[in-house]
């Protein structure tokens, strides 16, 4: 189940449109949790990120743009000096 959180222009970097959604929502009504994801485009690629699972929305919506916020870094340093001996800018999903 996906569910629309919020579509916006990002004012800082011009980027364009990005999406949150709702990817998942696991357990019982009292005790919920949520996977969120995060989508834009630059320069006609489409970057799609899902974040760790989360008990509040918000947190979850967090996790997702911090790992995008990662994954962007990682492929950014990977580009200028090519990729990292034994997995060095690996990304750690665990906290």
């Amino acid at each position: 189940m996906v569910v629309l959180l919020h579509v916006g222009s990002c004012s800082r970097c011009h980027c364009g449109q990005h999406l949150n959604a709702i990817e998942k929502e696991v357990g019982p009504d009292h005790e919920k949790s949520f996977i969120c994801s995060v989508q834009f485009e630059i320069a006609d690629v489409v970057h799609f990120e899902a974040g760790d699972e989360k008990p509040r929305v918000k947190d979850a919506e967090n996790s997702a743009a911090s790992m995008m916020l990662r994954g962007l870094l990682i492929r950014k340093i990977e580009r200028e000096v090519g990729p990292a001996p034994n997995g060095l800018f690996a990304m750690q999903t665990s906290e």
